[in-house]
């Protein structure tokens, strides 16, 4: 179905796409945060906002 070198070069593309995710996410200065991040509190977008301005 598919060759191996193909998905070897898919696989590292994936790999490297993740690492500059992280490497984008890990250098932020700001936190930011979305309703699901506090799912047993049951907050909203515009309670988070309130509280972390």
């Amino acid at each position: 179905m598919f060759e191996k070198e193909r998905i070897a070069k898919l696989m590292h593309m994936y790999v490297q796409t993740i690492q500059r995710m992280i490497d984008f996410t890990v250098t932020q200065q700001n936190s930011h945060f979305i309703p699901s991040d506090f799912e047993s509190a049951q907050i909203s977008q515009e309670d988070i906002e309130l509280l972390f301005e």
